[in-house]
């Protein structure tokens, strides 16, 4: 991709998030847009790499306010609260063309973090969800584990470092497929599994949400939609993506590589 387009997929990228602070702000949904517009700036940075025309950014603890008492309606321990969600977000990869089926992320991380309470209010309680890139450098091993290259992890570094784990067993599998997320595919999916209410309401009424997060599907799910129908036998799928990366547990002989 030359200079030119770009500095226009970047700046596409950096419109993108601009629009998604400010309706986030404007529908009560978060404490301080800063997280976001910081992030804005980062992605309007050229970078080359290699030779290859590159974009990226990051934000720390975007703070969800609207958080619908339905979500921790089955919490544990009983009676325990979710007082506050935070995300973070970062991803980095090339610039693409929007109908270039590569994988879109060189890296990618995104955390989410519940923080709650205890039913008697005494007890500080915290939930984590961690989605990630794998990475697999050239002549390293295959992992042992099944380990699909995007995934989400429960726990991770955000509740390694706790002294309290009661009776929980944190282990590092499963690992558990999902398409990759941007920005704005990682705070819609805070937002449906949190802020139901709201989210449900937006998908309706508020044409500029639902015109970012069909874009944000169209250009970095599409993809993954089309390498992981490699599986279907009676289809020539043309993919530069290797389907038993996205689903390691994969045996059909058949699937084309």
């Amino acid at each position: 991709m030359n200079q030119n387009r770009a500095r226009e997929f970047r700046e596409a990228r950096a419109d993108e998030l601009w629009r998604l602070s400010q309706i986030l702000l404007e529908e009560g949904l978060i404490r301080d847009q800063e997280p976001i517009t910081s992030a804005a700036s980062q992605a309007n940075r050229p970078e080359l790499i290699d030779g290859v025309e590159c974009w990226g950014y990051s934000f720390s603890r975007l703070e969800f306010l609207n958080i619908d008492i339905e979500s921790n309606r089955h919490a544990r321990p009983e009676g325990a609260v979710v007082m506050s969600i935070e995300l973070s977000v970062a991803v980095f990869g090339p610039c693409l063309d929007d109908n270039d089926l590569s994988n879109p992320f060189t890296t990618l991380g995104v955390n989410i973090v519940v923080v709650g309470l205890s039913a008697d209010g005494t007890k500080d309680l915290k939930c984590a969800w961690h989605f990630d890139r794998h990475i697999q450098k050239e002549g390293d091993p295959d992992p042992v584990l099944a380990h699909p290259i995007y995934h989400f992890q429960h726990g991770g570094d955000n509740v390694s470092q706790l002294n309290d784990y009661g009776k929980h067993l944190i282990l590092d599998p499963p690992r558990i497929a999902h398409p990759p997320l941007d920005a704005v595919l990682a705070v819609d999916f805070v937002l449906s599994n949190y802020c139901g209410t709201k989210w449900s309401e937006m998908r309706i009424v508020n044409h500029a949400y639902k015109d970012l997060v069909a874009h944000a599907q169209e250009r970095f799910w599409s993809p993954y939609a089309l390498a992981t129908a490699a599986i279907c036998k009676t289809h020539a799928i043309i993919s530069p993506w290797k389907v038993q990366n996205i689903w390691p547990q994969i045996l059909i002989d058949r699937v084309i590589l």
